[in-house]
């Protein structure tokens, strides 16, 4: 088979071969494609990889707020999300080639952050030699919530989780998501999933497959110096990445 390929601009006609590769690669079911296509998917921040006879690739932008940096001014963020290479394509340069181009595309079009979360630890290297450096990291393990916690936990949109959520950060290098970057992640959460304030804290679920706490904050969480957890296309001094529609 050649599996030589090209990049190129995403068009609509596209759609329903880009959401086969998506599900190809990552397995979402409908409902999750429909959220991305109906709330967030714009094709002037996307690239393709053309194959002779088929893509052999793909990656998008997100828009999800801004980076905050202590003493610095905001830059507008966006995420490098959904880098797929279909399988006869792999090993040819396409994820890097892709990742390149997203690059490209989002300083073409101002967004002075552009952030990743590699799929798994053994990405990160690759995407360093992307352009990419390890700049976000976690707070360490989340706990597991007993009953009693469940019992005390209160859900709030995500307007006001937002509110808290920045309050929380204040002073530490941050992705600040915006509405519709929180309201996508909602829905992924699953319908007993979802935002919830925990005491002076809050506290994100993911209930899509099982419980998972995707986010915990307190106004005692410190620095985040836990695993490394999200990369940048800038330098940064231990930031903290949050969720990442995972």
């Amino acid at each position: 088979m050649n599996n030589k390929f090209i990049l190129r601009e995403v068009h609509g006609r596209d759609t329903p071969y880009v959401k086969r590769l998506w599900q190809e690669v990552f397995h979402d079911p409908d409902e999750v494609l429909g959220t991305f296509f109906e709330l967030y998917i714009d094709i002037n921040l996307a690239v393709v990889a053309q194959g002779e006879t088929q893509l052999a690739g793909m990656g998008f932008l997100l828009p999800v707020g801004d980076l905050k940096q202590p003493d610095k001014p905001d830059l507008q963020c966006v995420m490098a999300y959904a880098i797929a290479t279909a399988p006869a394509f792999r090993n040819v340069g396409v994820g890097s080639a892709i990742t390149r181009e997203l690059l490209k595309i989002g300083t073409k079009h101002g967004f002075g952050a552009i952030v990743l979360r590699p799929a798994d630890d053994g990405l990160f290297g690759f995407y360093e030699k992307c352009g990419l450096t390890t700049g976000f990291y976690g707070f360490g393990n989340a706990p597991a919530l007993t009953a009693e916690t469940h019992g005390a936990l209160v859900r709030v949109t995500p307007e006001e989780y937002r509110e808290r959520r920045e309050k929380l950060l204040a002073g530490i290098t941050h992705i600040a998501f915006d509405r519709r970057a929180l309201t996508v992640q909602e829905r992924l959460f699953g319908e007993n999933g979802g935002f919830f304030f925990l005491g002076d804290g809050c506290v994100a679920i993911d209930a899509s497959a099982g419980e998972v706490v995707k986010e915990y904050l307190t106004p005692d969480c410190g620095e985040p110096r836990g695993e490394r957890f999200g990369m940048a296309n800038i330098p940064l001094n231990g930031g903290y990445f949050g969720f990442a529609f995972e």
